[in-house]
């Protein structure tokens, strides 16, 4: 017949079974991942609010960008026709978004488009600027649903343009 000896640093088994420390530590994960979780979430909600406001300035930047270079003197922009959103007055317009994109760092202002609607030289001018939003914590798929998202931003302005050939 074996006996077993006991040391002192070792509790029988029955007092393991009512020992309640770590009770508290086991506790503290359970309410921390589901809060942590939630702060997470509200903060990427309030990231893509603040990149929704970025890409409405950037679309603005755009609308007001067109209005000025669109009817300019042609050569100022390298012969680009007048009311025509290519070549160099294109890309003044399309600069002055990524200006503005720049400012917050979860945009890539390489992956802006941008597409102006509307030059005639009368009425209305519209904007629309679209670009990619990193987000970061894609893991919180419930707000981002993944690590990036399109944002648009669409900015009408109005157009009028002097009536005057340039010579």
């Amino acid at each position: 017949m074996t006996h077993f000896r006991r040391t002192l640093s070792e509790p029988p088994a029955e007092k393991l079974l009512i020992d309640a420390r770590g009770a508290v530590f086991v506790e503290h994960l359970i309410v921390f991942l589901p809060c942590m979780f939630f702060f997470l979430a509200t903060l990427q909600t309030i990231e893509l609010c603040t990149g929704n406001l970025v890409i409405k300035r950037a679309a603005s930047a755009a609308a007001r960008a067109a209005v000025v270079v669109l009817p300019d003197d042609p050569k100022n922009w390298g012969g680009a026709p007048i009311h025509a959103f290519e070549g160099a007055r294109a890309a003044a317009v399309i600069e002055a978004t990524r200006m503005i994109l720049k400012a917050d760092s979860h945009f890539d202002p390489g992956s802006a488009s941008v597409a102006v609607t509307g030059a005639s030289g009368v009425g209305p001018l519209t904007a629309t600027v679209t670009a990619r939003y990193r987000c970061f914590a894609g893991f919180v798929n419930l707000v981002c649903a993944g690590s990036s998202r399109e944002l648009k931003g669409v900015f009408t302005q109005a157009y009028h343009a002097a009536g005057y050939i340039h010579e």
